[in-house]
């Protein structure tokens, strides 16, 4: 205990009997004071007795400056003679604050040196009991709103949590889980998982590789970041070279290198997390909270694993630590220091001009010489670090190499925002131009369609919006609320910066987990991740061309970084002191945010399911045997197919691959069964026994095995027909014996040329037929023929149509493969006002000169018009 403070510390009964080795605190002898004699009521005539032990303890302590603790739990055990009937109540205030802040367990002291000086018109009490605040620096419940026109007085800052409690031999046990988890993920782990590695490693071996032809960042080339990371990727690539590559992956020493690099750092954001907690003077359970959050989070462990946004997150961090221990100079020197790293940490700079604005409020002139020697110290610090780039001999005589790499940040045009959404771009960030060109402008991927006064009109907007939040009065002589601002000002720059990628959400996750270490931060840091992984891998690795899932994405994170950008404003305004219905909002939005997100989830999960299935679809090299045997279904549950009925939709194959391929389509409609390449080991039945003994079925014998399926398919039944598949081979339908009477047509009508309309498919969709036509050349094609597709009313009326040559220019006539199956679709838009009626489906050809090629059916009948009649749809 100080000696300048003389306090006599009453402790809170322990949980257990204290031992007999325990011993009291030291404190210092009382001294009266010296600015004059006693009070008049207080010290007139002698003094009062003490009506019990506790306060005969007290006052004797204070007469003779001797060490005084009190352990409520050694007094005597009940006396019934005395304790009989209900317990005496306080005798004065001194004694019923102490005996409450026993039986709380609160942190209690007595102070004697704040008696009244003598002389004082009306005197104090001389005994404090200060408990320890639930939200240090909270203002007074009654404190009013605050006002523009002035500048918020500042409470004493409450000081941080000291060093000797518990949480500290907390903290070095979660560090050291930190760093070790890192390290294992870094060694046993990759970004993307099974489904792509999506890490920047590549390009930064890329960049770095380049140094064995003698070429280097900034001295031959260009990029979209500072120089300072490229070089010391440099330096870690030209370590890596000292081992023997590793023949599996030759990025591994690089890899690892750098990763350990990354991981550094990371420890670094934990250690700045933890002693930010602690300026906040957050309880050591919440501090415990803040530190497993953070180190749980997915975001941090993703970027770490390619990208060096994490280093970057650190300049931020250590700025802000330094500018809050006073340290302003060195907190300059990390924003300068960042900013050479990646331009983001910048944004800690107009965090740390308003911090020395509330400080030095009242003193223009030292205001203006402490806000330009900040900013002189973070230029100066750029300065020297680009100084080699700057003064160093050049190859050519045009513009200095950094100069083009930040003209390359200031040009890229917009991703994964609701500003790329609107501008029409859909792909993920990327710049463009020759690295190698110092001269270099076209930096942009895309070309979109807002005009440059726009994107003007958006900054000055945002600009306006952050001069406001900036000038705005608020007590900044709390930590609380300049983390909050930090966090303001990182907010407002993502919800106007034109790019976003996944990792810049460690950015975010900080200022939300020290600010918020409760459910509703929590909500908000795993609806963040969330979205993010919707993002990358979901939306640009399994669904690339489902725009509208990145739609969804970027519009939910805007709406949700306005909701942050609210809560920090609260912190920085109106911290203890929102209306109540604020309070209560704030309080259901975990639940109300993780129910939404849960049913957007149930929801979103069947329809990205049916889009992936889609999508996997068109890029499947079975795509037109798929589309070709479910139109054979759909023909045969029409009852529009002379085949057999549902007993003949049987498909038997060979190949494992081709089975896995064609079982999520067409495992509705058929009955799969692999017939051989079983393990000769097991007792997997013969193909001769799994094949049917009547009716019809179909055999994709494909893969090693296909010519053995195909020999026992020949001893059981006959081929009625087969079709090529390109790139995977033949399918055939099969006749088994004892159905030696059921007839199978495999083809709609026949052109003359020698091209067979085999079958087709048709959707009814929103506005539009979907139809899809297989054809097959029995010969060459001579002529490049035009399909045409057409809607007839009752009255034989052309109602609307789709004419084009087949895949729609993709797959010409003169191009087929004599007997290969082609897939050809067509999409016939329908008139807005088209009446509700029953239609005509019809399909056919003709030539470039407009006649129509004659087609007949598969008995010989020359169908009408030179068109097929497919089917008649009830639309709309």
């Amino acid at each position: 205990m100080s000696q300048e403070s003389d306090r006599a510390e009453v402790e809170p009964r322990p949980t257990s009997k204290p031992s007999s080795q325990e011993k009291t605190k030291p404190m210092a002898a009382y001294e009266s004071s010296e600015a004059g004699g006693p009070l008049d009521e207080v010290d007139a005539g002698p003094p009062p007795q003490p009506v019990d032990d506790i306060q005969a303890v007290l006052l004797e302590a204070a007469q003779q400056g001797a060490p005084t603790e009190i352990p409520f739990d050694t007094l005597p055990e009940p006396v019934p003679e005395v304790d009989e009937g209900p317990r005496p109540g306080p005798v004065d205030d001194i004694q019923g604050a102490l005996l409450e802040a026993a039986q709380q367990g609160a942190p209690t002291e007595v102070s004697f040196d704040e008696l009244p000086e003598p002389g004082s018109t009306a005197p104090q009490k001389v005994i404090r009991v200060a408990r320890k605040p639930v939200t240090p620096a909270e203002p007074p419940p009654d404190t009013a709103p605050l006002s523009p026109a002035t500048e918020v007085e500042a409470p004493p800052a409450p000081a941080p949590l000291p060093l000797g409690t518990s949480i500290g031999v907390d903290f070095w046990l979660l560090l050291a889980v930190f760093v070790i988890f890192r390290l294992l993920t870094l060694f046993l782990l990759r970004p993307g998982g099974f489904m792509r590695d999506w890490s920047d490693f590549n390009t930064y071996l890329g960049i770095t590789g380049l140094a064995d032809y003698g070429l280097y960042p900034f001295f031959h080339f260009w990029l979209e970041w500072p120089p300072l990371m490229p070089w010391l990727m440099v330096g870690v690539y030209k370590l890596s070279l000292l081992l023997p590559p590793w023949p599996d992956d030759p990025r591994l020493w690089f890899v690892v290198m750098l990763g350990l690099v990354f991981v550094l750092f990371e420890a670094g954001n934990f250690v700045l997390i933890y002693r930010l907690a602690r300026r906040l003077s957050l309880s050591p359970d919440a501090i415990r909270r803040v530190l497993w959050l953070y180190a749980g989070l997915f975001p941090p462990v993703y970027a770490m694993l390619g990208f060096f946004d994490g280093v970057a997150l650190f300049f931020i961090l250590l700025a802000l630590e330094w500018l809050l221990a006073d340290r302003r100079l060195l907190s300059a020197v990390a924003i300068g220091m960042g900013f050479m790293v990646k331009i983001i940490p910048i944004l800690a700079l107009p965090v740390a001009l308003r911090w020395l604005w509330f400080h030095y409020r009242r003193n223009r002139r030292e205001l203006g010489t402490e806000m330009g020697l900040y900013g002189v110290v973070a230029g100066l610090t750029i300065v020297l670090l680009l100084a080699p780039f700057i003064i160093a001999p050049r190859l050519n005589d045009g513009p200095q190499w950094w100069v083009t790499s930040f003209r390359s940040m200031l040009g890229r045009s917009a991703w994964e925002t609701v500003w790329a959404v609107a501008d029409g771009y859909s792909g993920f960030g990327e710049v463009g131009g020759d690295r190698f060109n110092p001269n270099e402008t076209n930096f942009a991927v895309h070309t979109g369609v807002f005009p440059d006064w726009f994107w003007g009109l958006v900054a000055l907007t945002f600009a306006a919006i952050y001069a406001v939040v900036f000038a705005w009065p608020a007590n900044y002589s709390r930590p609380r609320a300049v983390i909050a601002f930090g966090g303001l000002t990182v907010t407002l720059f993502m919800l106007y910066n034109k790019g976003y990628s996944p990792q810049f959400l460690v950015y975010l996750l900080p200022f939300i987990l020290l600010l918020l270490p409760n459910g509703r931060g929590l909500t908000y840091a795993l609806i963040l991740t969330g979205l993010n992984v919707l993002e990358q891998p979901v939306y640009f690795v399994l669904l690339p061309r489902a725009a509208w899932l990145l739609t969804f994405i970027v519009v939910a994170r805007f709406v949700l970084l306005m909701i942050l950008a609210l809560e920090f404003a609260l912190v920085i305004w109106a911290d203890g002191r929102e209306p109540a219905f604020m309070l209560k909002l704030q309080r259901y939005t975990p639940l109300a945010l993780g129910s939404l997100s849960a049913v957007l989830l149930l929801v979103l999960t069947p329809i990205m399911l049916r889009a992936y299935t889609a999508d996997r679809l068109t890029q499947s090299q079975a795509q037109a045997l798929i589309g070709f045997m479910q139109a054979q279904a759909q023909a045969v549950r029409s009852s529009r197919s002379c085949q057999a009925g549902p007993d003949s939709l049987r498909l038997y194959l060979s190949d494992q691959t081709t089975y896995h391929q064609l079982y999520p389509y067409l495992h509705q409609d058929f009955s799969l069964q692999l017939a051989s390449g079983a393990p000769k080991e097991s007792n997997f039945p013969a193909a001769s026994v799994l094949l049917p003994d009547s009716g019809l079925a179909w055999l994709a014998p494909t893969g090693p095995q296909a010519q053995s399926l195909q020999q026992e398919a020949a001893k059981k039944g006959r081929a009625v027909d087969s079709f090529a598949f390109d790139k995977l081979g033949e399918v055939a339908l099969y006749r088994f014996p004892a159905a030696a009477n059921v007839s199978a047509c495999t083809m709609l009508a026949r052109f003359s040329g020698g091209i067979e309309l085999l079958t087709y498919q048709v959707q009814k969709t929103s506005g539009a037929v979907e139809l899809t036509l297989f054809w097959r050349a029995r010969s060459p094609q001579s002529l490049n023929l035009t399909v045409f597709t057409q809607l007839l009313n009752a009255d034989g009326q052309w109602v609307a149509g789709h004419d084009s040559t087949p895949g729609n220019g993709a797959l010409p006539t003169t191009a087929w493969t004599v007997g290969a199956v082609q897939m050809d679709a067509h999409r016939i838009d329908l008139p807005s006002n088209l009446p509700a009626g029953k239609y005509s489906l019809m399909a056919g050809f003709y030539t470039s000169q407009g006649s129509r090629i004659p087609v007949y059916t598969s008995g010989g009948a020359a169908y009408p018009n030179h068109s097929v009649s497919l089917d008649t749809l009830q639309l709309p």
